[in-house]
C-alpha cells in the first residue's frame, strides 16, 4: 500500500480574476491560474503604436538635425515603439547615436532596460517610475534656457511638457503610442457585467490610462455605485501595479493593492497574501492613504531572473513550481522574476527573455529543473543567445537538494531496515545520469547507507529512472523488493506531475513527497542567479 501526503497550494482556488492588461495579458493571467485562479481578459483600451505618424518622424529628424541637451524616457515599451517607427522610415541608426551623444534621463528601471538593450547608458534613472520624480530632479538642476525632448507615457498628458516648459526650457515632445479604443468592446461590457454580478473577486491594472477608461465605462453602464459596494464590502479586490496606476481608482474612493516594487509578479503575490495569506485582507490601500514611494536611486537596474521549468497539466505540481517563486520574490524583493517554461505551459522561455530584455535590458535564466538535458542545452540556450541574456546551471545536483530528500524521507517514516529507492525523471544525456549518481552518493552517506542493492545489514540504495535511463523505477522497486523488506523511494523530483505518478505506481509500500515546497529551493535558486550575475560581472 502506498503512502503518500502531498501539500496542494492554490491559494487562489475557487477565485476569478479580471485581466484588462493589453500588454502581457497571457503572461499575466498564466501567473494567476497557476494559482487556481480563473481568469478573464478585457482590456478597455488598445494601445496604437506610430509606426506611420507623420508628426512623430517629424520631429524625429527634427531632433536628428538640431539635437537637444537632455532627452527623457518614460517608458520602456515607448522607446522602443519610437525605435520601430524610426527603423520604418529609415532613421532607427542614426536615433540611436543620437541617444548615445546626448544626455539621456530615464523613468524607472524598464526605460533603463530599453535603453541599455540598444547600448545606451542613462545619466540617471528614477527608481519610482512617477513623473513627478523626473520633474522634481530636472527642476532642480535648473531648465532656463535648455532644450529637452520628451517620449511619452499613453496619451501624453504626463504635465512633463508643460512643467519644463514653465521653467524656461524649450520642450519638443513624443508621443510614440497612444490609447485607442478597446479591441473587443462586447468582452469589455461583458467583464463589467460579470464584475457587478459578483462573478469576479480581483480586477488587475497594469496601467493608469485603462483604469480611467474602465472606470468611465463602468459610469456609463450605470455601474459605478454596484462597485463601490463590492470594494467597500470585500468581495471586489482592485490590484495594481503601483501607486501611479492606482491614483484614479483611490481619486474615486475606491481601495486598492498597492505593491511596494511596481513589478507584475509582486502584484500577483500581494493578490495572494490578500486573499488567503496569514495577513489576508490588511493590505490594501484605501483613498487618503500614501503609498510609498522608492527614493530615486542611480543604482544599477539587475538582470530579471526568469525561473523556467518543464511545466506541467498537474494542478498541484503547478502551483508547488510556482511556490518557489513567491518565495524568490519574498527573500529578494528587489528582483524582477518571471516564470517561463520549455514545455506543456506558456509562456515560453524564449517569450520571457525577449520581454525581459526589453524591459529591464538583462535577463538570468535559472532552470528550475534538477540535472543537465535537452531542455537545458537546447531549449534554454536557445532563449539566451540575445545579447544580455545568460543561463545559470540547473539547481541539481547539490548539497541542498540532498538536505531535502533526507527531511522528505524522514516525514514519511523512513527507518534503517527499510530498502530504499532513489527515482529521478532521467534523461539520455550521460551528464544527468552522473548528476543523479552524486545526489545518490550523497544521499547514501547521509542515511550512512551504501550505494546499492540491499544486504543482509542494510537497506542500501538502489536508483531507478522514469524514463531515458536504465534502470527503470519499477525495476529498481522490484530488486529492492526482493530483500523481502519494506521498499521506501525518495522522490528526487521538484514537484507532482507525469513522473511522480509514475513512481507512485511503481509498487513501493512508500512513496515520499517530491522537493517542492521548500524555502531552501528559493535560496538555491537564487544562488545559481547570483553566481551568474557575478560571472557576467
Amino acid at each position: 500500500m502506498t503512502d503518500v501526503t502531498l501539500t496542494t497550494d492554490l491559494p487562489l482556488a475557487g477565485r476569478t480574476v479580471l485581466v484588462t492588461a493589453e500588454r502581457r495579458a497571457a503572461e499575466q493571467a498564466s501567473a494567476f491560474e497557476r494559482r487556481g485562479a480563473r481568469t478573464l481578459h478585457a482590456a478597455p483600451l488598445a494601445m496604437v503604436p506610430h509606426v506611420d505618424d507623420a508628426l512623430l518622424l517629424a520631429t524625429t529628424r527634427d531632433l536628428l538635425a538640431d539635437p537637444p541637451d537632455t532627452i527623457v524616457v518614460t517608458t520602456g515599451v515607448g522607446l522602443r515603439s519610437w525605435l520601430e517607427a524610426a527603423a520604418a522610415a529609415g532613421l532607427r541608426d542614426e536615433l540611436v547615436a543620437l541617444l548615445g551623444r546626448v544626455r539621456v534621463v530615464a523613468r524607472g528601471p524598464k526605460g533603463r532596460g530599453a535603453l541599455v538593450g540598444v547600448g545606451v547608458h542613462p545619466a540617471w534613472v528614477t527608481a519610482s517610475e512617477q513623473n513627478a520624480e523626473v520633474a522634481e530632479r530636472l527642476l532642480a538642476e535648473g531648465l532656463a534656457g535648455r532644450d529637452v525632448a520628451v517620449q511619452h507615457h499613453g496619451a501624453g498628458a504626463d504635465g512633463l511638457d508643460e512643467a519644463f516648459a514653465a521653467a524656461g526650457a524649450r520642450v519638443r515632445s513624443l508621443v510614440v503610442h497612444r490609447w485607442g479604443p478597446p479591441a473587443d468592446a462586447d468582452a469589455l461590457a461583458s467583464s463589467l457585467r460579470s464584475v457587478a454580478a459578483g462573478e469576479v473577486d480581483v480586477v488587475t491594472f497594469t496601467a493608469a490610462p485603462p483604469v480611467v477608461a474602465w472606470l468611465d465605462a463602468a459610469e456609463a453602464a450605470g455601474l459605478t455605485e454596484r462597485l463601490a459596494e463590492l470594494a467597500g464590502s470585500g468581495a471586489l479586490t482592485f490590484a495594481t501595479v503601483g501607486p501611479v496606476t492606482a491614483a484614479p481608482l483611490l481619486e474615486r474612493g475606491l481601495p486598492a493593492l498597492v505593491p511596494e516594487r511596481f513589478r507584475l509578479g509582486a502584484m500577483v503575490t500581494q493578490v495572494c497574501e490578500h486573499l488567503a495569506g496569514p495577513t489576508a485582507g490588511t493590505h490594501l490601500t484605501r483613498p487618503g492613504d500614501a503609498p510609498e514611494v522608492d527614493v530615486a536611486s542611480d543604482a544599477p537596474v539587475p538582470p530579471v531572473l526568469i525561473g523556467c521549468s518543464h511545466g506541467t497539466a498537474n494542478l498541484a505540481g503547478r502551483a508547488a513550481i510556482a511556490s518557489i517563486l513567491d518565495d524568490v520574490r519574498r527573500l529578494r524583493p528587489d528582483l524582477d522574476v518571471r516564470e517561463a517554461f520549455v514545455d506543456v505551459q506558456e509562456p515560453e522561455v524564449a517569450d520571457v527573455v525577449a520581454s525581459a530584455l526589453a524591459d529591464a535590458g538583462g535577463a538570468v535564466v535559472v532552470p528550475l529543473l534538477l540535472s543537465v538535458g535537452f531542455h537545458v542545452k537546447v531549449d534554454v540556450a536557445a532563449a539566451v543567445e540575445p545579447a544580455g541574456a545568460a543561463a545559470s546551471g540547473p539547481l541539481g545536483p547539490d548539497g541542498l537538494l540532498v538536505d531535502i530528500l533526507v527531511d522528505r524521507l524522514r516525514e514519511a517514516g523512513l527507518t534503517d531496515d527499510d530498502a530504499l529507492v532513489l527515482a529521478a525523471a532521467g534523461s539520455s544525456d550521460p551528464a544527468a545520469a552522473d548528476a543523479v549518481a552524486e545526489v545518490a552518493a550523497g544521499l547514501a552517506a547521509a542515511l550512512d547507507r551504501e550505494v546499492g542493492a540491499p544486504g543482509s545489514s542494510s537497506g542500501g540504495l538502489l536508483v531507478g529512472f522514469g524514463a531515458g535511463a536504465e534502470p527503470r523505477v519499477p525495476a529498481a522497486v522490484a530488486e529492492a523488493r526482493a530483500s523481502g523488506r519494506r521498499v521506501v523511494v525518495a522522490s528526487y523530483l521538484l514537484a507532482p506531475g507525469f513522473f511522480h505518478d509514475r513512481v507512485l505506481e511503481a509498487g513501493a509500500d512508500v512513496v515520499a513527497a517530491p522537493l517542492a515546497p521548500d524555502t531552501r529551493l528559493a535560496e538555491l535558486t537564487l544562488r545559481r542567479y547570483d553566481e551568474t550575475v557575478r560571472a557576467l560581472a
